[in-house]
């Protein structure tokens, strides 16, 4: 399973200028357990602004990754001025 996952930035006082995401993408294995059978930790984490969720925990499910290999990222942790240039803005990071 592949996933990417994007960051968006922006300029704090210029919300109206368009730049473009960060990402991070990895590999890894992915299982689904349904809500009900989670931790009451987790569903609590994902869903404690919802109002009364417990009526929607026979409905969903959640899906956990365990990442392999390595992340590979593009813009995170570098400015905004360092993302013009690929080789700055990309990393890679291997999975503890």
């Amino acid at each position: 399973m592949a996933l990417n996952v994007t960051i968006p930035k922006r300029i704090p006082f210029m919300p109206w200028i368009k730049i473009p995401a960060a990402t991070i993408a990895l590999n890894g294995a992915a299982r689904v357990i349904p809500a009900k059978d989670a931790d009451p930790g987790v569903i609590q984490a994902l869903m404690g602004a919802m109002p009364d969720h417990s009526e929607l925990a026979g409905q969903i499910s959640i899906i956990e990754v365990e990442p392999r290999g390595h992340f590979a990222t593009y813009g995170v942790g570098v400015s905004l001025l360092a993302m013009r240039d690929p080789k700055t803005a990309r990393g890679r990071v291997p999975v503890a």
